[in-house]
């Protein structure tokens, strides 16, 4: 066996995580899991493997699911187990959070209160992070969140001062109407048919 230095073996595995997404955008989404799977093989746990690893099953898994099979549930099983071994890893990236809160959001059945959780937890990992203040936001209202609307509203308010988005504003709308500004209301609403958004 050759004998290959630190520099070399981080190449290759650079190369061949290259290639993992060049298959998982040519769609070939087994092809690319395996890849990733026998690089964590080769290589040891890495975090950002495991989340790349996770977002696939994920993927494997919302396309399985409508046939209800056996797959889709192992795929949404092992989709968890992968963030959250990638969160045990890196534990103050508070994107992994955001990922397992989706995953939780989505899953069958939906774990909305446990997502809820997560997003908060990476709230507290990174007070700023877009993603979980948007994502915590539109459970506004959801039966099953212990969300109260005044917690609604800051998470919406702080998104929407990093990045309103269409769906942000109309979401604020929404909330801004349940607590009774129907002025703030009006605001949001019409912000979301005027304004410049990504």
């Amino acid at each position: 066996m050759p004998s290959y230095k630190p520099d070399d073996l981080m190449n290759t595995k650079l190369e061949r995580l290259k290639h993992a997404e060049a298959m998982r955008k040519r769609g070939s989404l087994p092809d690319a899991l395996t890849q990733l799977e026998q690089i964590l093989s080769d290589y040891g746990p890495d975090a950002h493997v495991l989340k790349l690893v996770a977002q696939i099953e994920n993927s494997l898994y919302q396309t399985y699911i409508a046939d209800e099979s056996e797959r889709a549930k192992v795929y949404e099983t092992q989709a968890l187990q992968h963030i959250r071994e990638a969160i045990a890893l890196e534990p103050a990236n508070a994107l992994y959070y955001v990922i397992l809160g989706y995953f939780l959001e989505w899953s069958d059945p939906p774990q909305v209160q446990e997502a809820l959780d997560t997003y908060r937890r990476a709230l507290r990992v990174e007070p700023l992070c877009w993603d979980a203040l948007a994502s915590a936001c539109f459970l506004a209202g959801h039966p099953d969140a212990d969300l109260g609307l005044q917690e609604a509203m800051r998470y919406g308010e702080l998104a929407t001062r990093i990045r309103p988005t269409r769906s942000l504003l109309l979401r604020m709308a929404k909330i801004y109407k349940w607590t009774g500004d129907l002025a703030a209301s009006e605001r949001a609403m019409i912000a979301s048919l005027t304004e410049t958004i990504e």
